[in-house]
């Protein structure tokens, strides 16, 4: 799997991805998300292209404002072997909760 995240960088496997959202985790309080799907088309019979918006909302569901927790839109590119959906690859981009 290779990730792009919202600040340049770019992971290569689970591992590197795992651990920096532990990290993350650790460093401060992970709220609530709602996910929604804006697009999902297939390219081929086993390629998936989707693209999911994730908005950061506190416990009773508002939306929380960009200085209080990171929304962001990811790409992700899904395949499929052996009857299952593997995630090949993402880009995540930070938005501003307000913009959905």
């Amino acid at each position: 799997m290779i990730w792009g995240s919202p600040y340049g960088q770019t992971l290569v496997g689970y591992d590197e991805l795992h651990a920096i959202h532990r990290r993350l985790q650790a460093e401060r309080s992970v709220g609530h998300s709602r996910h929604e799907i804006v697009s999902a088309r297939r390219i081929a019979p086993d390629v998936v292209i989707s693209q999911v918006w994730r908005q950061a909302i506190d416990a009773d569901g508002t939306a929380m404002a960009p200085d209080q927790a990171f929304s962001e839109m990811a790409l992700y590119v899904l395949v499929q072997r052996n009857g299952a959906w593997w995630l090949a690859a993402g880009q995540n981009t930070p938005v501003d909760a307000a913009s959905g």
